[in-house]
């Protein structure tokens, strides 16, 4: 893990099969509360293999980022209660706003408001850094 990672704003930067389990715990715990099965949800991420799911779940797969987040936006997980982000020192701030602004990552709009609010652009930006940090890009096999 390099140093200034998005998994040590979270506290895990030590104990990154804590984070992946923290992850795919709430994926498996919404995913029985809305009466999914494992193979549906497959199915509906389209995976080559519906079938992973379960090993997914359990950890013995490693899936992809965008294959974790569509199961999230699927099954209506949202990311900061996956992933809560407290309140950011000014350093912490300056350097992820430099992150973000690196990696051209454009500005959220509140829903609400219509405004552009700064605070859940970095936020997002954060999260959706740390799912990649824990979810590599090799994924499950979608299709």
């Amino acid at each position: 893990m390099s140093a200034g990672s998005a998994l040590e704003v979270f506290g895990f930067a030590n104990n990154v099969d804590d984070a992946r389990s923290s992850v795919l715990r709430s994926i498996r715990e919404a995913r029985s509360r809305a009466g999914i099965q494992p193979h549906e949800l497959g199915r509906l991420i389209r995976l080559a293999n519906p079938f992973i799911v379960d090993k997914i779940e359990n950890g013995t797969v490693k899936p992809s980022s965008s294959e974790i987040l569509s199961m999230m936006a699927i099954l209506g997980v949202p990311l900061d209660r996956v992933l809560p982000l407290e309140q950011l020192d000014a350093d912490m701030r300056n350097l992820w706003s430099k992150r973000m602004q690196q990696a051209d990552a454009g500005p959220v709009a509140h829903a609400e408001e219509g405004e552009l609010d700064p605070d859940i652009s970095l936020g997002l930006f954060i999260r959706l850094t740390a799912i990649r940090e824990l979810f590599p890009s090799s994924g499950a096999t979608s299709k």
